[in-house]
């Protein structure tokens, strides 16, 4: 699970100066349940409505979901670096992301 990879990682994006939020169409219950069962400290943000989601590109419009997707946005908003997962189940690991950050610079 992507999530529980970025928790453990949590150190290395702390010393980046990075803040780690993820975004779901799932109610805010079941966002708090999957961080407690999961000992997540970021914040689960619920996007019901996919304001955010659509904003960003990446609906998928026939399930009525979010594609899974990484970025990396910088203090004055500017997306940095995006990943848009293949699959459900292949996603960028903690340390794809990482380096991501390393290469586009610090902001």
């Amino acid at each position: 699970m992507q999530l529980v990879q970025l928790q453990s990682h949590l150190a290395d994006f702390q010393a980046r100066k990075i803040g780690i939020v993820a975004i779901s169409v799932d109610p805010v219950a079941k966002s708090s349940d999957l961080a407690r069962d999961h000992g997540l400290s970021f914040p689960l943000l619920a996007d019901p409505d996919l304001k955010v989601i659509r904003a960003y590109g990446v609906e998928d419009e026939w399930n009525e979901i979010a594609w899974p997707a990484e970025f990396l946005v910088d203090a004055p908003g500017v997306i940095r670096w995006r990943e848009m997962a293949r699959s459900v189940g292949k996603r960028p690991s903690a340390n794809d992301i990482l380096r991501a950050f390393d290469e586009t610079g610090r902001e």
